[in-house]
């Protein structure tokens, strides 16, 4: 079972159950579209209240709730994938139970691989009616800049929860020095040299001592806003989809940045959607 994260989780699933809804309702009547959904970091099933819920009242994993849509549509065809073996098999238990009808495939393996197939499958000619909804949900930073690159040119929306606070900003010291290891991890998430990231995320100031002058480096302000807007600025600019979504900017309930959450698509019905949920949730 995993672990409810707070508040910013409903929030999370509120928002992308509603365009779930909203894009299965555009679906309705455009039967000749074979409807895939996608989930990379699908977990259990179910997430265990905090202490600020009921403690029998277990909440629904997007996974189960997205399974339990019937109407306007159903898709065609799930597909779930999680790393971690005991989820995996409670989640594939769960929907034996409770979806024995439906076509499900549960896969016990990596997201970035898994995407990576999927976007292979999807550029095939012979698919040209298919369509894939794709939900990536990662507890940190472990979606690779290469496969965001690998589904250019697929014909899917792609919901990312991009760790943008409770990872990306706490990577980035104040004074520049990253450590090797954790610079990797930039590298590897965001697509960039350890130049460009310094070069975006810091400055250098210079100031007066009693020794002359000294220049020091100095982190950006509101780093964790800027990642966000990274993000789906390099999204767009390396045309791996046209359209990037506002993002609903999640906190905790300090008021600080956990994540930004956007929609990547190449559909401008679907940005339009996007945006009208993440900013009607983002004045909540």
């Amino acid at each position: 079972m995993n672990e409810f994260g707070g508040v910013w989780t409903e929030e999370k699933i509120e928002a992308f159950m509603k365009y779930v809804k909203a894009y299965l309702q555009v679906m309705k009547n455009r039967t000749h579209f074979r409807l895939l959904y996608f989930d990379g970091f699908a977990g259990s099933g179910t997430i265990s209240p905090d202490e600020d819920h009921d403690p029998e009242q277990f909440i629904q994993g997007v996974a189960t709730q997205v399974l339990s849509i019937t109407e306007p549509r159903e898709f065609d065809a799930y597909f779930f994938v999680e790393k971690n073996p005991e989820h995996a098999q409670s989640l594939s238990e769960l929907i034996r139970a409770r979806f024995p009808d439906k076509r499900v495939r549960v896969v016990e393996g990596d997201c970035n691989e898994k995407l990576m197939q999927l976007a292979t499958y999807m550029r095939n000619p012979e698919r040209i009616n298919d369509r894939a909804l794709v939900f990536i949900d990662p507890y940190g930073m472990q979606l690779s800049w290469s496969t965001i690159e690998a589904l250019r040119g697929a014909e899917m929306d792609v919901w990312i929860l991009v760790p943008t606070g409770v990872a990306i900003g706490r990577l980035l010291k104040n004074n520049g020095e990253i450590q090797p290891g954790w610079m990797a991890r930039l590298q590897d998430f965001l697509g960039m040299s350890p130049e460009e990231i310094k070069a975006y995320f810091y400055r250098q100031e210079t100031s007066l001592t009693l020794f002359g002058e000294e220049t020091v480096t100095v982190k950006q302000d509101k780093a964790s806003e800027r990642a966000g807007r990274l993000y789906g600025e390099r999204i767009r600019s390396a045309n791996i989809f046209r359209h990037v979504s506002e993002p609903l900017v999640l906190r905790n309930s300090r008021n600080a940045i956990l994540y930004h959450f956007i929609l990547c698509s190449n559909n401008a019905t679907a940005l339009r959607i996007a945006n009208d949920i993440n900013k009607k949730m983002n004045r909540k």
